[in-house]
């Protein structure tokens, strides 16, 4: 199949990122995001706020089959709870990879290893 020229639409509009700081929970569920010491797999525990309980332990080798899975199962209800999901599971599979230590909601220490 021959792929289209893409060209720019003449009405396309520009929008400069940047980011509120606010944070707007999501109701359904909380995560708990690490490297799992003896499987060595990346692992997300699925919290509530009702009793403060893991309820769902997901883990996998990738980022993608794990938030693939997390959305599939309705677990998260918010695209930006599902942003921040990648973004962490990006993180801790970086760390795993160059045998960093991962810790969740801080930058990566590259200095720092495991």
């Amino acid at each position: 199949m021959k792929l289209k020229k893409i060209t720019k639409n003449p009405e396309m509009k520009e929008i400069m990122a940047k980011s509120d700081k606010k944070w707007d929970r999501d109701k359904k569920s909380f995560l708990l995001i690490k490297i799992n010491d003896k499987t060595k797999k990346l692992e997300v525990g699925i919290c509530n706020y009702k009793n403060y309980t893991i309820d769902y332990t997901v883990s996998g080798d990738t980022p993608e089959e794990i938030y693939q899975t997390i959305i599939r199962l309705g677990l998260i209800s918010k695209m930006a709870h599902a942003a921040y999901l990648g973004k962490e599971l990006e993180k801790a599979s970086i760390c795993k990879k160059l045998g960093l230590k991962y810790v969740q909601d801080e930058e990566i220490n590259f200095e720092d290893s495991v």
